[in-house]
């Protein structure tokens, strides 16, 4: 993936952690904000409603600075929602409101056109639960660009048969250790250690680039057969809303610039880190100073 247009599909919605604390959030808006902090050219394709919850989310893109271009706008399907519960770890469970605007992202002329000016498309299982955008997402990925999987699996939206379309696509793949540990045990194979799931899922799907998240304990990844991991840093955690999407904005900017694999998860582990030390999914930050620290902890 020598090239940097990179086409985020799927949701953006409220995460509302309160009746009176919401944050925005949804994992492709998530990425793409994150993609652009790392200086790519980014676009995304998502549908709010025409209510005040899709205005406050507008409001909250512009000054990023990330093109509202193909955010659609629904007149009926109001913008969408998660309801999120906080655990004694502050890990996050979800109840994903439906329907969403998001679920029903339409293929129009412009984004067509915008197709032929994209490098990579990053997606996820979570934005094909309906139809509509099911439809419109599997169109853009018929075309010829690099496809980055990210698995987000949120019962009851995605089934086996859905999940093998998509992996059977995808050039990268972005899952977290229980995620993997599901995926395994639908084929017999969850009692392999997590290295040889990697390359057995590498294999089943033939897809070059896996990375599996593991909680507080770092990362792993397989990229052209070389296994590698990183044990993850030590912080204080506020809440792990968002620390994913963080994740995989930095692992993608570090594919992207070829660097070496302990690199690409040294610096993806530092940003998910970061993240969960922050409330909500999308704070300020500068990159050096996040790389300063994680080099620091290890020094």
């Amino acid at each position: 993936m020598n090239k940097t247009t990179i086409l985020c599909f799927g949701e953006m919605l409220w995460d509302k952690i309160s009746p009176t604390n919401k944050q925005p959030g949804g994992a492709p808006m998530n990425v793409a904000l994150h993609l652009l902090k790392h200086g790519h050219d980014v676009c995304l394709v998502s549908r709010v409603g025409n209510d005040s919850d899709g205005c406050d989310l507008l409001d909250f893109i512009r000054p990023s600075g990330l093109s509202l271009d193909f955010i659609q706008r629904d007149a009926t399907v109001p913008t969408g929602v998660v309801n999120v519960v906080l655990d004694e770890k502050q890990n996050a469970t979800y109840d994903i409101v439906f329907p969403s605007a998001w679920d029903f992202i339409q293929l129009d002329e412009p984004l067509m056109e915008k197709l032929e000016e994209v490098d990579a498309i990053v997606f996820g299982s979570l934005a094909s639960r309906n139809d509509i955008s099911r439809n419109t997402l599997f169109y853009l990925l018929k075309s010829k660009v690099t496809k980055v999987f990210d698995v987000n699996l949120r019962a009851p939206y995605y089934s086996k048969e859905l999940l093998e379309d998509m992996m059977l696509v995808a050039d990268i793949i972005k899952l977290n250790h229980e995620e993997i540990a599901i995926i395994a045990s639908w084929y017999g194979q969850h009692a392999l250690t997590l290295e040889d799931q990697m390359r057995w899922l590498s294999k089943q799907f033939s897809c070059g680039t896996l990375c599996v998240t593991r909680a507080e304990n770092g990362a792993a990844m397989l990229h052209e057969d070389i296994y590698s991991e990183h044990p993850g840093y030590v912080v204080k955690v506020e809440d792990t809303i968002g620390s994913g999407d963080a994740f995989l904005a930095s692992f993608i900017s570090g594919i992207i610039h070829q660097y070496a694999p302990s690199t690409i998860l040294s610096n993806a582990c530092a940003l998910g880190a970061y993240l969960a030390t922050c409330k909500g999914a999308n704070p300020e930050y500068d990159l050096n100073e996040i790389k300063k620290s994680a080099v620091a902890q290890f020094s």
